[in-house]
């Protein structure tokens, strides 16, 4: 994106304004170019300002006094960020850092309360937000507790391509290795093993300047394939990562249907070690199917399979 208008017009709640919503917005905002390493915003300072990034890569991150840090969340292009301390009108409670060259659309206060106050589809975009944000955040401390070095580093680069948070990524993550490094708060070495790891596992294409994901639900059912104990089944299970698109509009809920997933799987299971019919073979001989009738002009082949 060129400039804070652009952004504000290719933004999720942009097209819903009104012209005197827009003109407001746009009259409200404006941007800034922030060097590597630069600050965009700390920790404990007055929050004045909803952000949002035209364009580069920044890092939401928590320094503390003691000299310690820990990486919360990356922030790519198109996503804004700080709308929770807006509303709680509270001081800010991280530091946001800009990891490369970045320019960043400040809209001040008056103008995000306006907006709220006006727009009921601005409205529904921060409550949105906020659950996205809410998820994402305790997406991560699942990750951290319960996930290898090489699934939170997947996690990691799957959360940089959530549509709601971050809708100006595309297919592509323009990032590098390092800066990765500094999102999930691992050396450039590790994260350059675990990169390679997910691109043998064709999940990733590590790319000139970027990365390309080619399944971004790659590590939830590909876990559940692993450890299921019947590896027949394992092609299967791998197929049924969805949706087929990385931008895919259905995305959001597959986290939440993984336990559903592998409670089905268990069931079928021990079905399976029973030698009962599974269910369309079930329902197959519950209607009386046999080989070469018709089920909704498909001729079955054999009982629970149709050709």
């Amino acid at each position: 994106m060129k400039n804070a208008e652009e952004l504000l017009r290719a933004s999720a709640w942009g097209p819903a304004l009104t012209a005197e919503e827009m003109e407001k917005a746009i009259t409200g905002t404006f941007e800034r170019s922030f060097a590597p390493g630069a600050f965009i915003c700390m920790k404990g300072e007055t929050v004045d300002y909803w952000m949002g990034i035209i364009d580069g890569l920044g890092k939401m991150a928590s320094h503390w006094t003691t000299g310690k840090t820990t990486s919360l969340t990356g922030i790519s292009t198109g996503g804004w960020f700080g709308e929770g301390s807006l509303l709680k009108n509270e001081v800010r409670r991280y530091d946001v850092m800009a990891l490369r060259e970045s320019r960043i659309a400040f809209m001040n206060r008056s103008t995000f309360l306006w907006l709220l106050d006006h727009s009921i589809p601005f409205n529904r975009h921060i409550i949105a937000q906020l659950n996205e944000r809410l998820g994402q955040f305790v997406g991560m401390i699942e990750n951290e507790r319960m996930l290898d070095t090489d699934a939170r580093i997947a996690r990691g680069l799957a959360a940089l391509f959530n549509p709601v948070l971050y809708p100006g990524v595309g297919e592509v993550l323009r990032i590098t290795q390092q800066e990765l490094a500094y999102l999930v708060g691992l050396s450039r070495q590790r994260v350059n093993e675990a990169l390679n790891a997910l691109q043998a596992q064709n999940v990733i294409r590590v790319e000139y300047g970027g990365l390309r994901v080619l399944d971004l639900d790659a590590e939830d059912f590909g876990q559940i394939a692993d450890s299921f104990p019947r590896q027949e089944w394992k092609a299967e299970l791998l197929d049924a990562c969805f949706p087929a698109e990385p931008r895919g509009r259905d995305r959001g809920a597959l986290r939440s249907l993984v336990p559903l997933y592998e409670l089905m799987l268990e069931v079928l299971d021990i079905r399976a070690q029973r030698h009962e019919p599974l269910q369309d073979e079930a329902r197959a001989r519950g209607e009386g199917l046999e080989v070469g009738d018709e089920v909704g002009g498909i001729a079955v082949a054999q009982v629970g399979k149709v050709r």
